[in-house]
């Protein structure tokens, strides 16, 4: 059983399933569920935008299931491990390992940074169809929050409150996920009632 699971044997990480309890398993579920629904609505997004001005839409649901995609696949391969470990090793190899915490934390707050940005580009990019994206968006937030916690992990403090160390995070994974999905699956059901009202408009 040990050889299927994602874990650190001897300060070497090892490839696996790193998730492997029911929520674990659900969740990734939900981000190739997610993935899949962003694809669908992405081949048929021009039924429903159908100008040139909003190109944008097709690739920004294109870029969420790619996504979704890829962190239904890290959910259980952990790749955040093996960063860890290397980042760990080049802190003792290059003599920065007393201060490697100063350095996490401006990692932590170099990946909120990001967050922040690219959740404020995705927004201000979509302006022009907002409600289409609105709820996805909050979604993409979500997530955003909970990489952010995560990454945190137990080492940053912040006015002595550790928010790795915060017990209902799945909460945000899952909330976010769920955001994301419900607005692809929206997005197709606006596809189809657009199909059928150019069907009852077409001449028989």
């Amino acid at each position: 059983m040990i050889e299927i699971l994602a874990i650190i044997v001897n300060g070497h990480w090892r490839p696996g399933i790193g998730d492997p309890t029911v929520l674990g398993w659900v969740t990734t579920a939900g981000y190739l569920i997610a993935a899949g629904l962003c694809g669908a609505y992405a081949l048929r997004a021009d039924s429903v935008i159908g100008t040139m001005r909003f190109n944008w839409h097709r690739v920004f649901w294109w870029g969420l299931a790619i996504a979704m995609l890829l962190m239904g696949l890290n959910k259980q391969l952990d790749l955040q491990v093996l960063l860890i470990r290397v980042a760990r090793r080049m802190s003792k190899v290059q003599g920065w390992h007393a201060e490697r915490y100063v350095v996490y934390k401006w990692f932590v707050m170099g990946i909120a940074s990001a967050g922040l940005i690219l959740t404020g580009w995705l927004g201000w990019t979509c302006r022009h169809g907002l409600r289409q994206c609105a709820l996805a968006l909050c979604g993409v937030g979500l997530l955003v929050l909970f990489a952010v916690i995560r990454a945190c992990g137990g080492a940053v403090e912040i006015q002595g409150w550790r928010p790795g160390n915060f017990p209902m995070r799945w909460i945000l994974e899952i909330g976010g996920i769920a955001c994301i999905a419900v607005s692809a699956l929206m997005g197709l059901h606006r596809c189809r009632k657009s199909y059928r009202l150019k069907e009852s408009k077409s001449p028989v």
